[in-house]
């Protein structure tokens, strides 16, 4: 049989400091012979339950490369294979049998089984009857109000990413594919990084952020701007991201761009030259941040 297993139980759908103190408690028992893992959901559940599901806050590769980053293996499930489970079932055939925990972790608020009916009360009740140790983890609170996604959301949609990111523990960070772009940065000799938003993935506010960007695995200052480019009339809502002192060619790779600090919003500039002189002064902005970090 395999060996046990610490599993970390919860929605894990944005790896927030709330999160983050769930897996903790789960990799502490690695020096006690168990493997650390990470149970998630291939969507959040939302998705199958809502009509109108919160957007996410970051992708799926994106969590699988944090989550063993910090040294847990994750294992993902199905939602739709285990929405329609009773608690007990969800804990005998998933929990029992097919990680073969040791011990669980969650945190104070975790839910499970169908509708969302079982609680740590229940969870208790069902690791005592199998020799399952549990740990549940306290409400992590950030100037007096509990950590959350949905906080989190809310914050990014305001434009609070430096607020955000003591939340998440970490920056906000986007990684999608570069794209072509229309060519008027490198016309202004002021390249940008173009890349799209998915569908169900969250757009903070509309405006211009301090942002550093990964390359090749070296932080490189960077101004970002998310909007529509309303001085040329634009219409396609994208990321557009000035790497400042790079110059290479970026297209169809995937490029993590970390968002730390909001520094405007977007506006209609009268003309080209207006705006190259406020972009200058973003770039300065962005790169005294960055330099004082």
């Amino acid at each position: 049989m395999s060996a046990k297993r610490a599993v970390a139980l919860g929605m894990f759908d944005g790896i927030h400091t709330g999160h983050l103190a769930v897996i903790s408690a789960a990799l502490e028992y690695k020096s006690r012979g168990l493997v650390p893992c990470v149970l998630v959901f291939d969507v959040h559940p939302m998705a199958l339950l809502s009509d109108d599901p919160p957007p996410e806050l970051m992708t799926y590769s994106q969590k699988v490369s944090y989550i063993n980053s910090l040294g847990a293996e994750v294992v993902t499930v199905k939602f739709a294979d285990i929405a329609g489970l009773s608690c007990e079932d969800f804990f005998e055939e998933y929990l029992v049998k097919h990680l073969n925990a040791g011990v669980l972790c969650c945190g104070y608020n975790y839910r499970f089984g169908k509708g969302g009916k079982g609680n740590t009360e229940l969870l208790r009740e069902l690791c005592s009857s199998r020799g399952i140790e549990l740990k549940v983890v306290d409400e992590i609170d950030f100037d007096g109000e509990p950590v959350s996604s949905t906080r989190i959301r809310k914050l990014l949609q305001e434009g609070n990413v430096a607020l955000a990111n003591k939340l998440l523990g970490r920056n906000f960070v986007f990684d999608f594919p570069v794209v072509q772009g229309d060519g008027r940065g490198h016309k202004m000799k002021i390249p940008t990084v173009n890349q799209l938003f998915p569908d169900k993935f969250i757009i903070p506010k509309l405006g211009v952020y301090a942002s550093f960007a990964d390359i090749g695995g070296k932080e490189l200052p960077s101004v970002t701007n998310i909007g529509t480019c309303p001085t040329f009339d634009g219409t396609e809502l994208r990321s557009e991201t000035f790497i400042i002192g790079y110059d290479g060619d970026l297209y169809n790779r995937k490029i993590s761009v970390s968002l730390t600090d909001y520094l405007r919003p977007e506006k209609k500039f009268e003309d080209q030259q207006a705006l190259v002189c406020q972009i200058n002064r973003d770039i300065q902005s962005s790169l005294n941040i960055f330099n004082n970090r």
